[in-house]
């Protein structure tokens, strides 16, 4: 026995489809019988509900008409209506404000769910409900088959409207009508991007479980996982690294690692490395991750790079080392971590600078204290031939000086040699000096005195010390201090 049947026609008479009697009864039964009708045509037709015009005996049926099996129906294709520029414009607005009565009420005109100003300077109307979250409105859209990858003039889609404002819900939706996943605006983001930047967990975990690519690096140079580790989104990060991302890809400047240490981050850290970052990863410029962390200064950083055997003593291109950088901007607890871990001291950049040489010009007493108390080299000299101890006078600081019993403080500069590097300027410049505690065992001190540009080289004079000065047992510690300079 063969089941009825209704068929729909167009007005021609070619049969557009011919429903069973259990889809039929289904429709039927819906709130609204002819919209749903329409529905099951369109997936049929590809034509959008809101192109139709169901007839019954050329009378219009209503969306929430009753339906029987007996009539005879027929569809009509509607051609879009062109509309003004205000109207346009209140079309989007409705759209931005997720209002759903009146963006059915343009859609059933029928408008086009694309319409958008000449110029193309107001976003469209699917990345406005995009943007401000309306998914009932993004569904309407989506149903008037309005184009998911229309951009706003900074090249952004809807779906990336969505996952920067942690509009889940709507991203989900997007994903599945199939939204293209990694589109990249202008700047390089893709919405796997701006979720990892922002730190949107859940946002993450949608776009990777419907396959967003984790190395999309585009115009930014950066990958997801170098933005979630700069930002320290930790949850992010270990979502990323789950699906694989790659740990050592540079962007620019930097890894994932390097962009982490730089910023304090070190749960962060802790994952990367555990996923086996390489923490000797080397970037442009020749700095490393452990670089970073010291010019920054995070003494936790630094001992988690060190206990997974970073380098100690990595030299950058221009020569400088992580010792030089901690110390150069007086993170004296980074300093302490590498000298303790064993770096090199007296590791010279290329100009032959030490970091005594850094410590001293900036006047870091306490820098230099422990500097000496590793033992660092006094009588190291830059390559313009620069002792800290000349440093430190011409920035009219204290330096301590040198160690044990005996031991001698000597001035190393000499006026030519500074006329050969510095173009004619003289040694120390006028400035007078004055030992304020013991230099010799036999109880001399020594004055050095040098003068102005024209005058004669340094003289080294010998003189009794004061009785009020006598030696102490901690005479290894010695103060310079400068003196205003005599009339």
């Amino acid at each position: 026995m063969t089941s009825m049947r209704t068929p729909i026609r167009f007005l021609s008479g070619e049969i557009v489809d011919e429903l069973e009697a259990d889809d039929f009864d289904a429709i039927v039964q819906a709130e609204k019988p002819v919209m749903a009708l329409k529905r099951h045509l369109a997936a049929l037709t590809g034509i959008p509900r809101f192109r139709q015009q169901l007839l019954q005996d050329r009378i219009h049926l209503l969306d929430d008409a009753s339906l029987t099996s007996d009539l005879e129906l027929q569809l009509v294709i509607l051609d879009f209506q062109p509309i003004d520029l205000m109207s346009i414009l209140d079309f989007i607005l409705a759209c931005c404000k997720g209002d759903a009565v009146q963006v059915e009420e343009f859609l059933q005109k029928p408008i086009d769910p694309n319409s958008r100003d000449p110029h193309k300077e107001v976003a469209a109307p699917l990345w406005a409900a995009a943007d401000s979250g309306s998914l009932e409105v993004v569904r309407l859209l989506l149903e008037a088959r309005a184009d998911m990858e229309s951009t706003v003039q900074e090249g952004s889609t809807a779906l990336q409207a969505a996952s920067g404002k942690e509009h889940l819900e709507v991203v989900r939706e997007l994903l599945q009508a199939g939204a293209n996943k990694n589109a990249a605006a202008l700047n390089g983001f893709t919405a796997l991007k701006l979720a990892s930047s922002k730190g949107y967990v859940e946002v993450v975990q949608e776009l990777l479980k419907a396959g967003a690519e984790t190395e999309s690096l585009g115009r930014n140079d950066k990958t997801a996982l170098h933005l979630a580790s700069l930002k320290g989104h930790l949850e992010v990060v270990q979502e990323l690294l789950a699906s694989r991302a790659d740990t050592n890809a540079t962007a620019g400047n930097s890894t994932a690692l390097h962009l982490a240490c730089g910023n304090g981050h070190l749960g962060v850290v802790q994952e990367l490395l555990k996923a086996r970052a390489d923490q000797d990863a080397v970037v442009q410029d020749g700095k490393r991750p452990l670089h970073f962390a010291c010019i920054k200064g995070y003494p936790d950083l630094v001992r988690e790079l060190l206990v997974a055997g970073a380098d100690k003593n990595p030299a950058a291109r221009d020569g400088h080392t992580p010792l030089h950088g901690a110390t150069a901007f007086s993170h004296l607890e980074v300093v302490r971590e590498l000298l303790m871990a064993g770096a090199d001291e007296n590791a010279a950049k290329g100009d032959g600078c030490t970091a005594l040489h850094l410590a001293a010009q900036g006047g870091d007493i306490k820098m230099t204290r422990l500097l000496l108390e590793f033992g660092i080299h006094t009588e190291s000299q830059r390559h313009d031939g620069a002792t800290a101890l000349y440093l430190a006078s011409q920035g009219r600081y204290r330096l301590p000086k040198s160690r044990g019993p005996g031991a001698e403080v000597r001035l190393t500069e000499r006026v030519g040699s500074w006329k050969k590097a510095q173009a004619g300027r003289e040694a120390i410049c006028g400035a007078r000096f004055a030992l304020q505690q013991p230099v010799h065992e036999d109880g001399q001190a020594l004055v050095v005195t040098q003068t102005r540009r024209g005058c004669p080289k340094p003289d080294f004079v010998q003189a009794e010390l004061p009785k009020s000065c006598s030696r102490s047992s901690e005479s290894s510690t010695l103060l310079w201090s400068t003196l205003r300079h005599p009339n």
